[in-house]
This record gives structure tokens, C-alpha cells and sequence, in this order.
């Protein structure tokens, strides 16, 4: 008696900023490994564009949804349509070429940093009160 496999559960992943270079080839990697991937950009002509060729080499796994990391009502977007459409993700690539954090210009003024001056963080939101607490903040 033969017994059927049971089937891999399907696993999701986001790229941001892959419309092109190696978030492009992130996309393509993650698909022909099986994960259904979305695909976002900043620009929506871009994005679909790269979707459709994608798909049109044959992976119908990708899917596109315009992202701008800076922009709260676009990320709400995309976080509402990652939680109706697949429940949650299990990769996400962040290769967005800015970071989506947000800066309290105000919070830096009242430290005397000049906020056009200040040293990027990434990945992180920055707290203030950190920068005047710690050395390995520095302006530039």
C-alpha cells in the first residue's frame, strides 16, 4: 500500500526594493526554490514590470505589491494584504535602498544634533535619549 507524502506547507517571503538588481535575482532565487514571494517596489510600473518577468520565465509564484518603506499608508497596506492573503510571512529581505526608519528631528534638535548631520542607523528605531547616552553615537 502506497502512501501519499504529505504535501510541504507553503512558505511565504517579501523582498522590498526588488524591481531590479539583486533584489531581482532575491525574488527569483527564492522562487525557484518554491516559496511564494512577494515582490515590492516603490514605483508600481517598475514592480509589475519585473512581476510579469518573472512569470513570463514561468514563475507564477510571485506576486507584486507596491511598497514604499517610508510612507506609513503604504506599509499598512502591505501589511494588511501579507495578513489576508497568506496569514504571515517566513523570509523577509529587506533590500530596500532606504531604511523606513523614522527620525524625531525634534527629539535630535533638543540634543543640539543637527539631524542632517547624524550617523544612519539601520534596522533600528533610535530612541533620542540613547544618542546622548552613548559613545557609539557620534555626529558626523
Amino acid at each position: 500500500m502506497e502512501v501519499d507524502p504529505v504535501p510541504a506547507p507553503i512558505r511565504y517571503a517579501l523582498v522590498t526594493g526588488a524591481n531590479k538588481g539583486i533584489g531581482l535575482e532575491t525574488v527569483r532565487q527564492l522562487a525557484l526554490a518554491g516559496l511564494t514571494v512577494v515582490l515590492t517596489a516603490r514605483d508600481e510600473n517598475r514592480g509589475r514590470a519585473a512581476t510579469s518577468l518573472l512569470q513570463e520565465s514561468g514563475l507564477s509564484n510571485v506576486v507584486f505589491h507596491q511598497l514604499d518603506v517610508q510612507d506609513r499608508k503604504s506599509i499598512e497596506s502591505l501589511a494588511n494584504f501579507i495578513k489576508t492573503q497568506f496569514g504571515s510571512l517566513d523570509v523577509l529581505v529587506n533590500n530596500a535602498g532606504a531604511s523606513g526608519v523614522l527620525v524625531d528631528e525634534d527629539g535630535l534638535r533638543a540634543l543640539n544634533i543637527d539631524p542632517a548631520t547624524w550617523v544612519r542607523f539601520y534596522g533600528t528605531s533610535v530612541d533620542p535619549a540613547l544618542l546622548s547616552a552613548s559613545s557609539t553615537f557620534r555626529r558626523l
